[in-house]
């Protein structure tokens, strides 16, 4: 689980993530709280036993670990060059047997 990391009550090793839409998840038995102290306030991943809702989401992460989220670094996709490819050609004759006036009245008719 990842998100902002908040300060809950820490004689009780209990802190809390809020992720990105606003939902909470309590972190119960921090497993090192001192090395996570520092990290509140800022975006952690937590590692833990997962405890479920009675509508099967996450609520709690028993015996978290928590470590600073670090953003992936990702490479742009490399597209490869396909030599003689012409793009499409798209007919925009419209449909047969339908003329600038039946279309016309079709959008009069739905209001357009």
């Amino acid at each position: 689980m990842s998100g902002r990391l908040d300060l809950v009550d820490l004689r009780r090793r209990r802190l809390r993530i809020r992720d990105a839409i606003g939902n909470d998840v309590q972190l119960d038995e921090v497993a090192d709280l001192d090395a996570a102290g520092p990290l509140v306030g800022r975006q952690v991943t937590a590692t833990g036993e997962a405890v479920l809702g009675s509508r099967g989401q996450v609520t709690t992460l028993v015996g978290a670990r928590i470590e600073q989220f670090v953003m992936p670094d990702w490479e742009a996709p490399q597209v490869p060059e396909i030599s003689g490819l012409q793009q499409a050609q798209h007919d925009v004759s419209g449909v047969d047997g339908i003329d600038e006036e039946e279309v016309a009245a079709f959008l009069d008719l739905i209001g357009r």
